[in-house]
């Protein structure tokens, strides 16, 4: 395939050497390798020689570089070497390319450098409800519990976050995601299912079936609140029993923020610590009496704990506190479980 360039170039030399006539302009044809050109014959008539001008001297160069392209040596020939040492016109800029379509990532209509804004394809599945519904948490969750009233009025991010909850797909999670996932699930149901009784509820415990009957879709399976928390459960962390929160006041406090895998074992951490520390419903020790008491959650939940609260206890406290539990060998008692609804104003 041949490529024709045609090049323009004055002939100022020419013309006066051969008598001083006006200057004017031929088009010589030069084949180079490239893609296949129509004939300059097809796309306009040759000019006819001026009078005194020969035709070779009328053909005499000045080319338009077609599509900017140079040649392989990066200089034009001169078919008249006299003309070298002659002044000429100024070289002709390089033709403009043709417009094209710019195609990048950025949406259409806007400038370059400027962010375009994100689109749903962007996110993975519920990560734009599960962020809402965590914003939400921040306003309505307050003094480590639920200001119910106000999330009555205005639930809409709960209900997407549950309805996202109810058909999410498991598969490929880690560990970390897939608890994250369930102890958000669980506090969720929890909240929606008090709000369908609210504000006439008296106390989650005495509405029948409500931990072991009732069942909440989540991942594609109906699961009851028992078996929504022991599937967090086996999955090998007993600290769950201190982010999941059933609406009420004994439970440990509801973080106002959602759990996320990045950020679990620091939030997980912070709930124990936090719990262990609130001598209301967490850990009291009466160092006189030698008494030591546990939340009732130590009670029922034993063998999450490896079937020695005290012990499992013990390694999570402050080293002087651990200490003085551990040699004196206190009496382990059970703190009465207040089952009163956790309704923040």
């Amino acid at each position: 395939m041949r490529q024709r360039v045609t090049f323009v170039l004055a002939i100022w030399g020419v013309l006066l050497a051969c008598g001083g006539q006006a200057p004017g302009e031929a088009v010589v044809e030069v084949d180079l390798p490239g893609e296949q050109r129509a004939p300059s014959s097809a796309l306009e008539p040759a000019a006819e020689p001026e009078e005194g001008v020969s035709q070779q001297e009328a053909e005499a160069p000045m080319v338009l570089l077609d599509e900017a392209e140079p040649l392989a040596s990066g200089v034009a020939p001169d078919p008249n070497p006299e003309s070298q040492s002659k002044p000429g016109p100024p070289r002709v800029s390089e033709m403009p390319a043709e417009p094209t379509e710019l195609r990048t990532n950025e949406a259409v209509g806007s400038s370059a450098g400027e962010p375009r804004e994100p689109s749903a394809a962007d996110s993975k599945p519920g990560e734009t409800v599960t962020r809402a519904w965590g914003e939400a948490l921040g306003r309505f969750a307050k003094a480590g519990g639920l200001d119910y009233a106000a999330l009555k009025a205005d639930s809409a991010a709960l209900d997407a976050f549950v309805d996202f909850v109810a058909e999410a797909n498991e598969e490929g999670w880690t560990r970390e995601e897939h608890l994250a996932f369930l102890i958000n699930a669980y506090n969720a149901w929890v909240a929606r299912a008090v709000l369908d009784r609210y504000p006439g509820l008296v106390s989650v415990i005495k509405e029948d079936g409500f931990f072991d009957q009732q069942t909440f879709p989540v991942a594609g399976r109906q699961l009851t609140l028992n078996e929504l928390e022991r599937k967090a459960l086996d999955l090998g962390e007993p600290r769950v029993h201190f982010a999941v929160v059933c609406a009420s006041t004994g439970c440990p406090d509801l973080r106002p923020e959602l759990f996320e895998a990045s950020q679990l074992e620091t939030q997980l951490q912070e709930q124990t610590d936090r719990f262990l520390a609130d001598e209301t419903k967490g850990l009291r020790y009466d160092r006189a009496a030698n008494k030591l008491w546990l939340s009732s959650i130590f009670d029922w939940y034993s063998k999450d704990f490896g079937g020695d609260s005290v012990a499992w206890v013990a390694a999570r406290l402050p080293p002087d506190q651990a200490r003085r539990i551990e040699a004196n060998d206190p009496d382990l008692q059970f703190l009465d479980y207040d089952w009163s609804p956790n309704d923040r104003k």
